[in-house]
Order: C-alpha cells, then sequence, then structure tokens
C-alpha cells in the first residue's frame, strides 16, 4: 500500500493545526470542536475545570481564577476554546457544542454538570488572546486596564478609550446613549462610533451634543465628558460588578490566552492579576471568572517571584502534558482506516521479530498508532519545537501538529516500509530556524564533492544542535537516518561514517572524541544562544532609549550611557515642561492628558535628578 492509503482521513485537508482563540468564524469552530481529541489527562482537565465552576454557581466563592499550563503546542489554546463553547453554550451551525462531545468524553456526569451550566442565569463569556489587545504598541499597559478594554468592546463600547467607554456606558444606563448619538451625527455629520476616538479634539460638538439629547446644562455635560484616569482593580471590580447586578442573575468569565507574552515584567503582572482577581472575587462571590493560559506552571512563577499568595484566589491548576499532542496527532493525523490496520498488523507480525529487537516499534499497537513516523520522533520534534518556541517569536506560527502533517504529506507516494528520517522534519522547520542554516544547507546541497545522502545528514545535525538529549555521535546519526524498516543497519553506519568524513573535508564537521561537532560560523546560531544569556541593566537601558525615545548610538561604559541617559531625559523633561501653560490658561479644561503630562514630569525630573548611576537599575 501506498503510504497515503493508509489513513482514516485524508491527510491533504485543511487542519487548524494552530487556534486563533479569536478566530469566531462558525466554519472554523465547528471544525475545531469536531476535531477535538479527548485524551485521558484532558477529560481530568474537563472534569477539574467545570466541577469547581459549577461550585461557584450554588455556593458563594472567592477562589475564581483558573490557571492552564503547557508547552507551546500542547493543546492551551484549542482547550481554552472548547471550554469557552461550553460556557456560553451558543449553537454552532445550529448544534449545541457539547453535541460534538457526546462520544468523546468517557464520564456521562462530565456531560450532565455541563448541560447545567447554561440553565442557571445568564453569562458573558469574553474569550482573548493577550497579544492582540495591546492599547499601545511601543510601551506596556497595566494589565486591569486591558480587562476594562476587553470588556467595554464585548459591550460595543470604545474599548481602546476606556474613559470614553465609561462616558457611553454611563449615557447607556440613563438611557441617553441612543439619542445622543443621533443628535451628534445632525450635529456634525458623522457617526459617533467612527469618530469617538477624536471626541477631544471635537469637544464642543460633543457638549452640545449632549444639552441637545439629554437635557443636560453646559456644566453637567462637562462634567459627564471629563476624563479619568483611574484603572485600578477596586474600580474594574466595582464596574463589573454594578453590570452583573443590573442584569440579575448574571455572571462573567473571562477567558485569557497566552497571559505569559504579556509585555512588562513578570512580577508585575502576576501581582496585578492577583490584585484584580482578589478584588472580583471579594465583590462578586463567584459570578465573575478569570482563566489563563500559560506555558510556565502558576506553582513555578510564583515561587519564582516570590508571589504565592497569588494561588488562594485559583480554584485550579490544570496542566497539559506534551504527551497530548502526540495522541492528537496520532488521532487527526495518522489514524489508520480499518483495511489499514489489518495489513499493518500483518506486516507486524511478519517482521515483529526484527522490529522489536531493532528497537523501532515495541508492540503491534505502536507501529499502527505511529507509522510511518518512529515512536521516538514525537519526543525529539516537541524537544526541538520547545527550544525554538522559546527563543524565536514563533508563537501561533508554528506547531507539532502543523510540523507531522506537512512532512506526512511530503512521503504520501512512499510505499510501506519507509520510515521518516529525521531530516525530513527541516523542511517544516526551516523557516524557523536562523537564515544561516538555510544557506550552509543550500551550499552544502549545491557543493559538487557532496552526495544527497549527505546534504540530509547536515540537516539532522543543525537540528539536533538544539537538542540537548541527542549526542551527534555515528551511532546516533546513523539512528535518525533510517529510511525503511528493512534498514542494513550495517550499511547505514558505514554510510554515515563516509558522509562525516566528507563533510570534514569541507570544513563543515569536526570530529571531538566519539561525537560530531558542527564547524558553522558562531552568529549563525546567535540568535538562539544570545536570548539564553542574562541581557545586563546596560543593554536593557540601552534598548529601551533607542526604542522609546529615539537615541542614537549610546555608550557602552556605565557612567557614559548614565550621563547621554540624562541629558535625553533632560531633553524631554523640557518639552514636557512647556505643556503645563496651556493648562493654566482661559480654555486649558478643553486640552486632554494633564495628569499624564504631570505624571511624566515628575517621574523624568526624578530620575534625571539621580546623582548615580543606580537609576539605571530601577
Amino acid at each position: 500500500m501506498k503510504i497515503k492509503e493508509l489513513f482514516q482521513k485524508n491527510i491533504y485537508r485543511n487542519i487548524n493545526c494552530v487556534i486563533n482563540v479569536e478566530d469566531s468564524d462558525s466554519k472554523t469552530v465547528s471544525e475545531e470542536l469536531d476535531e477535538y481529541v479527548v485524551t485521558e489527562d484532558m477529560e481530568k482537565n474537563f472534569h477539574d475545570f467545570f466541577s469547581n465552576y459549577i461550585k461557584s454557581l450554588y455556593y458563594k466563592t472567592d477562589k475564581t481564577g483558573v490557571w492552564i499550563s503547557g508547552l507551546s503546542g500542547s493543546g492551551k489554546s484549542h482547550f481554552l476554546k472548547v471550554i469557552s463553547s461550553f460556557l456560553a453554550g451558543k449553537k454552532i451551525n445550529n448544534k449545541s457544542p457539547l453535541t460534538f462531545f457526546y462520544d468523546k468524553f468517557k464520564d456521562p456526569m462530565l456531560l450532565s454538570d455541563i448541560k447545567i451550566i447554561n440553565s442557571r442565569g445568564t453569562a458573558d463569556v469574553i474569550l482573548f488572546n493577550i497579544n492582540s489587545q495591546s492599547l499601545n504598541e511601543f510601551r506596556k499597559e497595566s494589565l486591569v486596564k486591558v480587562f476594562m478594554k476587553i470588556f467595554y468592546d464585548a459591550l460595543g463600547y470604545c474599548g481602546d478609550m476606556p474613559y470614553i467607554a465609561e462616558f457611553e456606558r454611563e449615557l447607556d444606563m440613563r438611557g441617553h446613549y441612543s439619542s445622543f448619538r443621533e443628535t451628534y451625527k445632525e450635529i456634525t455629520g458623522h457617526n459617533w462610533t467612527e469618530n469617538r476616538k477624536n471626541s477631544y479634539s471635537d469637544r464642543d460638538n460633543v457638549i452640545m451634543a449632549l444639552k441637545q439629547s439629554s437635557g443636560l446644562s453646559k456644566k453637567e455635560a462637562v462634567r459627564l465628558f471629563g476624563k479619568t484616569d483611574d484603572y485600578s482593580a477596586e474600580k474594574f471590580a466595582k464596574t463589573i460588578t454594578d453590570y452583573c447586578n443590573s442584569i440579575g442573575e448574571h455572571r462573567i468569565i473571562f477567558l485569557l490566552d497566552n497571559i505569559d507574552k504579556y509585555r512588562g515584567n513578570k512580577k508585575t503582572f502576576l501581582s496585578e492579576l492577583q490584585t484584580t482577581i482578589e478584588h472580583l472575587g471579594k465583590m462578586l462571590r463567584g459570578k465573575a471568572w478569570i482563566t489563563v493560559t500559560s506555558r510556565e506552571p502558576l506553582d513555578s512563577m510564583a515561587k519564582d517571584m516570590a508571589l504565592s499568595i497569588i494561588k488562594k484566589n485559583f480554584s485550579c491548576q490544570l496542566r497539559i502534558p506534551i504527551d497530548n499532542t502526540g495522541a492528537i496527532i496520532k488521532k487527526r493525523i495518522l489514524e489508520k482506516s480499518l483495511l489499514a490496520k489489518d495489513y499493518l498488523s500483518l506486516y507486524y507480525k511478519k517482521k515483529k521479530d526484527y522490529l522489536s529487537s531493532s528497537g523501532m516499534f515495541t508492540s503491534e499497537d505502536e507501529l499502527i498508532g505511529v507509522y510511518p513516523f518512529l515512536p521516538v520522533q514525537f519526543n525529539l520534534i516537541s524537544k526541538l519545537l520547545e527550544k525554538i518556541l522559546k527563543t524565536g517569536d514563533f508563537e501561533g506560527k508554528i506547531s507539532m501538529l502543523k510540523v507531522f502533517q506537512e512532512t506526512t504529506e511530503m512521503i504520501d507516494e512512499k510505499d510501506t516500509g519507509f520510515i521518516v528520517p529525521f531530516s525530513y522534519f527541516y523542511e517544516s522547520l526551516a523557516y524557523a530556524l536562523p537564515p544561516g542554516v538555510n544557506k550552509i544547507i543550500t551550499q552544502a546541497c549545491n557543493n559538487r564533492n557532496l552526495t544527497g545522502e549527505d546534504c540530509e545528514l547536515l540537516k539532522i545535525m543543525f537540528m539536533v544542535k538544539y537538542i540537548k538529549e541527542v549526542r551527534p555521535t555515528a551511532e546516533s546519526l546513523s539512528t535518525l537516518s533510517i529510511v525503511h524498516i528493512d534498514e542494513d543497519k550495517r550499511a547505514l553506519r558505514n554510510a554515515v561514517e563516509k558522509s562525516l568524513e566528507r563533510l570534514k573535508k569541507e570544513s563543515l564537521v569536526k570530529k571531538e572524541g566519539k561525537e560530531y561537532e558542527l564547524l558553522a560560523e558562531e552568529d549563525v546560531f546567535s540568535y538562539k544562544t544570545s536570548l539564553e544569556i542574562e541581557p545586563s541593566t546596560g543593554d536593557i537601558v540601552k534598548h529601551l532609549m533607542i526604542k522609546f525615545f529615539g537615541a542614537g548610538p549610546l555608550p557602552d561604559d556605565e557612567t557614559g550611557l548614565y550621563n547621554k541617559t540624562k541629558e535625553i531625559f533632560h531633553i524631554y523633561l523640557d518639552e514636557l515642561k512647556n505643556y503645563i501653560p496651556y493648562y493654566s490658561s482661559k480654555d486649558g479644561n478643553l486640552y486632554p492628558g494633564k495628569q499624564v503630562i504631570e505624571r511624566g514630569i515628575e517621574l523624568l525630573s526624578k530620575i534625571a535628578g539621580s546623582e548615580d548611576e543606580t537609576f539605571l537599575d530601577n
């Protein structure tokens, strides 16, 4: 049989390998629910989540946080999206989300528990990715402000500018929002929702529309449209409390993907998250939940940051093992047809002794489950992706599922017996490796002194460079080069050793003891290795000064950097001070941002007034 004929499902079908939690297209969500694989570990995670959530439907609690951790590609986003579908209870293509799981959950009580959720009042389920919700591209925002943004966005208000959203919500609560928008359009000729971000420059028209639509005096209108910079956790919790109470038996659930991707200091955002959940818990007593995903477990992060107090507000911590990804690949891509299972069963029985002694496959089930791959390849690719995702900006662009699907498509016309060599994974991963690697591989493939097998071996060596568990000996490289179940291992070992000799002659590798080391220039690996080195305080300050203040070349020595930085701060301080007279003028109340300017002056004065280099560490 051809390899493409072995599978239960079409291997060329479109599979959403990287889940975007904010993609709400009904076709996409339906496919994601249908394709979801419930392993034993994941069924336990579903059970733990919903058993804790359901308790809050009957008993008051302040433990309303859930932390979901797992390595990149383990399925955190997919799990979070499925949970959100259950909580929202909205039909997808006329089907309840739970109907997709009738044959997936083994525990009937879990199905019953999820059915209870939507019978107990109403709820807003707000699912978002922290990467897409930054209010400012160039600086971090308080986590509370981000929560305010997505809450107001969900209600149709101006989440990008929370003070405008508060103004809109206040009008809505008074029953004047609709008439205000109509009046504003009559006065200006513009739709309010399209022009509201520029509303402070159009302040006179806003005040006029308020007076005409609401019957407010000018003084009352000015006060209502006044800007506030109060983005505290306490105010946020009060806003959510007022909102839920205004509806009745209502809940709100925030589901935040990739919390560890939040721009800024980890300790700061963990502290903000803890404070936010604590205030929501105290005020709403189980009616507001925050669930987040992160590559790192909460226990680990809290311990490192000395923030053990945060755990008291979390009802549960769920972990998604990387083994879960392997199970998903076996089910979604490598699941065999009934005919193929019978065929491979006979194939295994015929070659059982050889397969067992060679260590390729330890059982018939293992062969049927992972062929045409070797079991060890799942662990190796997992470790390689973990390395890539830790040190490169590839989150949301790469996954084990994607790598295995693309590699399977590459060998679709091969006959049964063919084994995917490790070098074949390179094609799916090449763009995630440093550009210098691709250049060396291309040159090697065009080198007349080298063979195609040499080029394939070089690909393997570059990939295992990032997998510390694999030592590049002739033996291990031979194992990774296997291309057939009936491979003559002695002949393969001789061929690999000859390839290594040719690579040595071309100054691409050298031998150190039993291991072979790549001789590529160090800068080929620089973007991987440099990120593993803790940057110095001076490096960080220089980066910030260039990015946010447009500074040119900066001195490397600390004293020179200190003097140059103070000089730049004084320039910006003088510029900010020039704005102050405007606020003291007759029309001073028309100019926005006074508090921001004053805070900027205060901060820059404090830093610029420092008499030593210690401020570089702050």
